[in-house]
């Protein structure tokens, strides 16, 4: 399981898929399918691209016990 980084932006939650420096010249609508992202931001010279969290679901961690 991969645990991607969560940010805020505009009062929304994202989970991060990628960051590709934009000096790279990515094509944005091929990397958008490629990490099955809905959005792409731009800041400090990289593009972002992320997935809104629409729902969150809470699941409790229950640590081993011995049988």
């Amino acid at each position: 399981m991969l645990c991607y980084p969560i940010i805020e932006f505009q009062d929304k939650l994202y989970q991060v898929k990628r960051k590709i420096r934009e000096s790279h010249s990515p094509i944005i609508d091929a990397w958008k399918e490629v990490t099955n992202s809905d959005t792409v931001l731009r800041k400090d010279g990289y593009f972002w691209f992320v997935e809104e969290i629409v729902e969150v679901e809470i699941e409790e961690f229950t640590p081993w016990e011995d049988a």
